[in-house]
């Protein structure tokens, strides 16, 4: 509603290229709706484009997407903005692993793993702050 003001809404869901465990309970027409960071960006001619700000918000992909934000071949991302939801559990049991209704799944990703692996890609953790919403966790940037 503010294109007049460069700022476009896509309702697309963010999906992993690497772990499709994700949107495997999915039916093909709700799948649809899903794309990995790589494909968003070659739609929207973003592919040559440094991103100086990624801001993700995903209610729980954040876990099962995070290692292509870090990957420069796919993106060239200079600073993160993310809200983290819950923790991902190896538990396939959705009353275990409440990561929202479409990431019922398993994962072996720990938040171990994916501080480090941020970490390693070069970020520094710069401001860590809880999201005050019932619901919500910890909003992280780096």
């Amino acid at each position: 509603h503010a294109e007049h003001l460069n700022i476009h809404f896509h309702q697309w869901g963010l999906m992993s290229s690497y772990n499709d465990g994700m949107t495997k309970g999915l039916r093909p027409k709700d799948k649809a709706k899903f794309m990995t960071l790589e494909q968003a960006m070659q739609k929207l001619g973003h592919t040559s484009h440094v991103i100086d700000i990624f801001k993700i918000d995903c209610e729980f992909c954040e876990w099962f997407t995070y290692k292509d934000w870090l990957d420069p071949e796919k993106a060239d991302v200079r600073q993160l903005l993310i809200e983290t939801h819950n923790l991902p559990r190896p538990e396939a049991d959705p009353h275990k692993n409440k990561g929202g209704a479409w990431f019922q799944v398993p994962s072996t990703v720990t938040p171990a793993d994916f501080f480090d692996d941020i970490e390693a890609a070069g970020f520094a953790m710069f401001s860590k702050e809880p999201n005050i919403h019932p619901q919500a966790r910890v909003s992280t940037v780096f």
